[in-house]
């Protein structure tokens, strides 16, 4: 029997179950952490934060979905202890004035809210309801963020606010996103100018403006989003803007990618990755064709496409991260298939699956699926991520991108 997705799925979500860390009804995990060591690379294991992306906020999240596709109670029980323990730690990243959403109390909220409201779980949407209300309290006393952009600053705080506006339907949430579209959108039009003035896509620090992580894709996700839900116009020409700046850098032998974001990692995978490359600015593009009907973000996002389908077919070692390696390239593919009408696009998406669930086979008495839960439990880089992609490809406009979530919206 050929495998299907959601057994794949199954498969991860059983084996985050068993390596999850559990006491007193809440649960986390322990992970491998990469940190510098006099210029070098080393690894310890830590317990995880509570983040959407790197934490137990992402793990509890796929549990809760998986649990809810396949009715299978141990895994929801597992959910909804990590979601605990993620809703526990958003007061000290209050206070560090994390507010983001993948790496901060916004993507807490929004995963507790989501998993509670999917599943029927009072006690969850009751709590995310709650800290919301302490986050919009830390949102009105708060200053600009230090930087922008879509990791660690004000687009993905946007990008919080708005995905939760979307669940909740608060005009106060909205309201929010309008103050960060204000100040986001100069950005954006900086890039731009910066860009068709033969700017470098570098700061001075050496951080990329190219990609969703760190550059104008970031930028224009949020803003595009909140276009579509305010129908703001200005807020789609400031990301169409942040786009052409994008398409000015990404045109030359180095396409569609910046500099990596995460320097311990193969630098091949930049290329076609979801935080600094194609995978990651495809996304953007069709959530903008998707709102605005724009031909020229549907021809960017085509390129974006066949820079991660040129990555499929090449050769060599196989990360299977979202952030950067099969899983975000996989979801890619679901995006466009159900965005575009394209049954190429999900046939791609099958075919990239195929590779994952082969991953996936049990190897030398111990399944993959075991290792990379001992190692990288999390949703961005780990087996996470991998179970809530196949899970996607099972049901692609039920379940939403888990790094990119207007875009299977605006698909369905």
């Amino acid at each position: 029997m050929v495998p299907r997705p959601i057994d794949g799925a199954v498969r991860v979500g059983h084996a985050l179950a068993s390596a999850a860390v559990r006491h007193g009804g809440r649960c986390t995990w322990i992970g491998d952490e990469t940190f510098s060591v006099d210029g070098a690379w080393r690894v310890r294991a830590a317990a995880l934060g509570p983040e959407l992306a790197s934490g137990v906020a992402g793990i509890g999240w796929f549990l809760a979905r998986i649990a809810r596709a396949t009715g299978t109670g141990a895994l929801g029980v597992v959910a909804v202890e990590a979601l605990r323990t993620a809703l526990d730690g958003i007061d000290p990243l209050l206070a560090d004035g994390r507010l983001g959403f993948h790496d901060g109390a916004l993507g807490i909220v929004w995963a507790a809210l989501d998993a509670g409201l999917t599943s029927g779980v009072d006690e969850l949407v009751e709590r995310a309801l709650g800290s919301l209300e302490c986050v919009e309290q830390a949102l009105a006393g708060r200053g600009p963020a230090a930087t922008p952009t879509l990791l660690r600053g004000d687009a993905g705080v946007m990008t919080g606010l708005l995905a939760l506006a979307d669940l909740t339907g608060k005009p106060s949430l909205l309201a929010a996103a309008a103050r960060l579209a204000a100040d986001l959108a100069p950005v954006a039009c900086a890039l731009d100018e910066r860009a068709l003035g033969g700017g470098s896509p570098w700061s001075a620090s050496g951080e990329s403006f190219v990609g969703l992580a760190q550059g104008a894709s970031g930028l224009a996700l949020p803003l595009i989003a909140f276009g579509r839900m305010a129908g703001d116009q200005g807020a789609f020409t400031a990301a169409a803007r942040a786009a052409r700046a994008e398409r000015v850098w990404c045109a030359g032998p180095a396409a569609w990618s910046g500099p990596t974001i995460h320097p311990w990692q193969e630098p091949a995978f930049a290329a076609s990755s979801w935080c600094g490359g194609a995978a990651g600015i495809g996304q953007a593009r069709l959530l903008a064709h998707r709102a605005t009907g724009d031909l020229q973000a549907l021809a960017d996002a085509s390129a974006a496409i066949e820079a991660v389908r040129a990555a499929v077919a090449a050769r060599g070692p196989r990360d299977v991260s979202l952030c950067h390696g099969l899983s975000g390239w996989l979801d890619l593919f679901v995006t466009a298939g159900v965005a575009l009408g394209e049954p190429t696009h999900l046939d791609a998406a099958g075919s990239v699956g195929a590779q994952l669930l082969a991953l996936i086979d049990p190897v030398d008495g111990a399944s993959p699926p075991r290792r990379l839960a001992d190692t990288n439990p999390s949703l961005q880089l780990g087996a996470a991520g991998v179970g809530a992609v196949l899970l996607r490809l099972d049901d692609p406009v039920g379940v939403p991108s888990p790094l990119t979530p207007f875009v299977a919206d605006a698909a369905a």
